[in-house]
C-alpha cells in the first residue's frame, strides 16, 4: 500500500540539504523491492531547502536566458529541476479550483477528481501550502487486463493530505488515488525514478462502479493515437505490417492488445486473428473483452 510519512521529523534524525539528499538516494540500489522506495521516501522526508532549490533553479533559467526550458510540456503547473542519474525531479503547483479556468477540474498536471494509478514509482513531498488531499485505493495490477469497463477490486487505503513536509510514496500500478484541490496554492516536490517498467499502462478508474474507465494520452496513449491516425490515413498492407512489427517490439501485452484493436477497427483484420499474431496470454484473449475495450476512443 501507499506509504505516508507525516510532517513531524524524529528529533534524532538529522536534516539533509535537498541537493545532498538527491545524491544519497543513489543508495537505493542496495535495497530490494519496496524497501528501495521506503529508503528514498525517508531520505526525502529528512531533506530541507526544497523551496530555495526551486528558486535557485528558476533564477538560473533567467540568468542563462534559457527561457524555453521553463515550459516543458506541462505549462505553468509543473517544472523539471536538476536530478540525478537515477531520479528525475519535478515540482507541481496545485491550485485551488476557481483561481483559473479548469475544464471539468482537469488540467495538464492537475488530475483533480480522477482516480488513476501511475506507471512509475512516485515519491512526493509537500513543500509549500496546505497541500492537496488524496483518497487512495489498492489494486492487484497483475489481475487487471486494462480493458475499459473491466471490473476491478479497489481496496480503500484511506485519505491523506500532502501538507508541508509530509511525504507519500505511490507504488507503480498498484496504488490508485484521487487528488482533491487544496484550499490554497500548494507545491509538491516529486521524485520519479529513471528505472521504469513499461509492461503495464497507466489507467483511469471509476471508484463508484469499481471498473477501468479509460487511459491517458501520455506514454502508451500518445503512441497509440499516432498509430491509429496512421492507420486511418493509410490502410495498406505495409502499414498493417508496420503496426504488427511495432506491437511485437513492445514488452507490454496491454499495448499489443490495443494495437490489435487498431488493426481490427482501421485495417479490417479480424480481432481474433490480430490477437493470435501477438501470442497474448489468456486474460487478454478472454471472450469477456472485445476490441472496443482496448480502443483509442477510450483515451481521455
Amino acid at each position: 500500500m501507499a506509504l505516508f510519512i507525516g510532517p513531524n521529523l524524529d528529533p534524532d534524525e538529522q536534516r539533509i540539504p535537498i541537493a545532498e539528499a538527491i545524491g544519497l538516494m543513489e543508495g537505493y540500489r542496495n535495497f530490494e523491492d519496496r524497501e528501495k522506495w521506503h529508503f528514498v521516501a525517508n531520505l526525502l522526508h529528512r531533506s530541507h531547502g526544497e523551496v530555495e532549490f526551486l528558486e535557485a533553479h528558476i533564477k538560473r533559467l533567467f540568468e542563462n536566458e534559457e527561457y524555453d526550458k521553463i515550459s516543458d510540456g506541462y505549462r505553468s503547473n509543473s517544472l523539471a529541476l536538476p536530478g540525478s542519474e537515477s531520479f528525475r525531479v519535478r515540482i507541481n503547483r496545485w491550485r485551488p479550483v476557481g483561481t483559473r479556468p479548469i475544464d471539468n477540474y482537469v488540467d495538464i498536471g492537475l488530475s483533480y477528481g480522477i482516480a488513476h494509478n501511475h506507471d512509475f514509482q512516485l515519491i512526493t513531498k509537500g513543500i509549500f501550502g496546505d497541500g492537496y488531499r488524496t483518497k487512495v485505493f489498492k489494486i492487484k495490477s497483475d489481475a487487471c487486463a486494462g480493458a475499459v469497463g473491466e471490473p476491478t477490486k479497489l481496496h480503500p487505503q484511506g485519505e491523506f493530505q500532502l501538507c508541508d513536509q509530509s511525504v507519500i510514496w505511490f507504488e507503480a500500478f498498484e496504488d490508485i488515488h484521487i487528488q482533491i484541490p487544496p484550499d490554497d496554492e500548494s507545491i509538491s516536490f516529486n521524485l520519479i525514478p529513471t528505472e521504469r517498467n513499461f509492461e503495464k499502462p497507466q489507467l483511469f478508474f471509476d471508484t463508484t462502479s469499481s471498473t477501468v474507465s479509460g487511459f491517458p494520452e501520455n506514454s502508451f496513449g500518445s503512441t497509440l493515437s499516432y498509430l491509429d491516425l496512421m492507420a486511418s490515413l493509410n490502410s495498406s498492407q505495409e502499414v498493417s505490417e508496420l503496426l504488427v512489427e511495432i506491437a511485437m517490439s513492445s514488452r507490454s501485452r496491454w499495448f499489443r492488445t490495443c494495437v490489435a484493436s487498431i488493426l481490427s477497427r482501421r485495417l479490417g483484420m479480424e480481432y481474433a486473428e490480430a490477437l493470435d499474431k501477438f501470442e497474448l496470454a489468456p486474460e487478454f484473449r478472454s471472450a469477456k473483452f472485445d476490441s472496443e475495450q482496448f480502443s483509442t476512443v477510450n483515451i481521455r
